[in-house]
Protein backbone atom coordinates (compact mmCIF):
# COMPACT_ATOMS: atom_id res chain seq x y z
CA UNK A 1 0.00 0.00 0.00
CA UNK A 2 2.61 2.28 1.12
CA UNK A 3 4.62 1.12 -2.09
CA UNK A 4 2.26 2.02 -4.27
CA UNK A 5 1.44 5.76 -3.19
CA UNK A 6 5.34 6.10 -3.26
CA UNK A 7 5.21 5.05 -6.86
CA UNK A 8 2.01 7.53 -8.01
CA UNK A 9 4.47 10.36 -5.78
CA UNK A 10 7.72 9.44 -7.79
CA UNK A 11 5.63 9.97 -11.36
CA UNK A 12 4.37 12.73 -10.32
CA UNK A 13 8.10 14.23 -8.79
CA UNK A 14 9.55 13.02 -12.48
CA UNK A 15 6.37 14.30 -14.44
CA UNK A 16 6.38 17.77 -12.31
CA UNK A 17 10.17 18.08 -13.53
CA UNK A 18 10.02 17.41 -16.91
CA UNK A 19 6.73 20.24 -17.09
CA UNK A 20 5.01 21.08 -13.97
CA UNK A 21 1.91 22.24 -15.61
CA UNK A 22 1.52 19.69 -18.39
CA UNK A 23 -1.67 17.84 -18.33
CA UNK A 24 0.21 14.49 -17.64
CA UNK A 25 1.28 16.10 -14.09
CA UNK A 26 -2.19 16.48 -13.92
CA UNK A 27 -3.41 13.34 -14.31
CA UNK A 28 -0.86 12.14 -12.21
CA UNK A 29 -1.94 14.14 -9.19
CA UNK A 30 -5.93 13.24 -9.89
CA UNK A 31 -4.93 9.00 -9.96
CA UNK A 32 -2.89 9.79 -6.73
CA UNK A 33 -5.73 11.61 -5.04
CA UNK A 34 -8.06 8.77 -6.62
CA UNK A 35 -6.25 5.51 -5.60
CA UNK A 36 -7.71 3.41 -3.20
CA UNK A 37 -3.96 3.42 -1.99
CA UNK A 38 -3.69 6.40 -0.93
CA UNK A 39 -7.25 6.98 1.07
CA UNK A 40 -5.87 3.28 3.04
CA UNK A 41 -2.76 5.06 3.59
CA UNK A 42 -4.49 8.06 4.94
CA UNK A 43 -7.28 6.45 7.32
CA UNK A 44 -4.36 3.93 8.66
CA UNK A 45 -2.12 7.01 9.50
CA UNK A 46 -5.02 8.32 11.63
CA UNK A 47 -5.70 4.94 13.57
CA UNK A 48 -2.13 4.65 14.09
CA UNK A 49 -1.77 8.34 15.21
CA UNK A 50 -0.39 8.97 18.81
CA UNK A 51 -3.83 11.31 19.30
CA UNK A 52 -6.38 8.68 17.91
CA UNK A 53 -7.98 8.57 21.40
CA UNK A 54 -8.43 12.35 21.65
CA UNK A 55 -11.87 13.50 21.04
CA UNK A 56 -12.94 15.90 17.81
CA UNK A 57 -14.13 19.05 17.75
CA UNK A 58 -17.84 17.26 18.54
CA UNK A 59 -16.55 15.71 21.43
CA UNK A 60 -16.57 12.34 19.45
CA UNK A 61 -13.92 9.28 19.52
CA UNK A 62 -13.78 7.50 16.41
CA UNK A 63 -13.33 3.56 16.87
CA UNK A 64 -12.53 1.06 14.75
CA UNK A 65 -15.89 0.60 13.23
CA UNK A 66 -16.19 4.19 12.94
CA UNK A 67 -12.87 3.89 10.09
CA UNK A 68 -14.80 0.95 8.46
CA UNK A 69 -17.46 2.85 7.73
CA UNK A 70 -15.32 6.01 6.48
CA UNK A 71 -13.84 3.44 4.19
CA UNK A 72 -16.84 2.11 2.68
CA UNK A 73 -18.00 6.13 2.30
CA UNK A 74 -14.48 7.09 0.45
CA UNK A 75 -15.37 4.56 -1.71
CA UNK A 76 -17.69 6.78 -3.98
CA UNK A 77 -15.60 9.42 -3.63
CA UNK A 78 -15.76 10.25 -7.03
CA UNK A 79 -19.09 11.38 -6.71
CA UNK A 80 -18.63 13.32 -3.46
CA UNK A 81 -19.91 17.05 -3.54
CA UNK A 82 -19.02 19.11 -0.63
CA UNK A 83 -21.59 21.51 0.83
CA UNK A 84 -21.36 25.52 0.75
CA UNK A 85 -18.95 27.31 3.42
CA UNK A 86 -20.66 29.73 5.39
CA UNK A 87 -18.52 33.00 5.67
CA UNK A 88 -18.22 34.44 8.84
CA UNK A 89 -16.67 37.93 9.81
CA UNK A 90 -14.19 37.84 12.32
CA UNK A 91 -13.33 41.24 13.49
CA UNK A 92 -9.44 42.01 14.14
CA UNK A 93 -8.03 44.01 16.89
CA UNK A 94 -7.10 47.77 15.42
CA UNK A 95 -8.59 47.71 12.26
CA UNK A 96 -11.99 50.16 11.93
CA UNK A 97 -14.31 49.45 9.26
CA UNK A 98 -17.34 50.89 7.95
CA UNK A 99 -18.98 48.70 6.43
CA UNK A 100 -18.41 44.89 6.92
CA UNK A 101 -20.21 44.09 3.71
CA UNK A 102 -17.65 45.74 1.24
CA UNK A 103 -14.45 44.67 3.25
CA UNK A 104 -15.95 41.11 2.73
CA UNK A 105 -15.65 41.50 -1.11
Amino acid sequence: MANEVMDHQNKITRAAQIDPFSEKTTQRQKDLLWSDASRLLAVRSVLTARGRNTPGPDGVVLTNDDYDAIMRTLGNFRSYKCGKVKRVWIPKAGLRVINTRKSLL
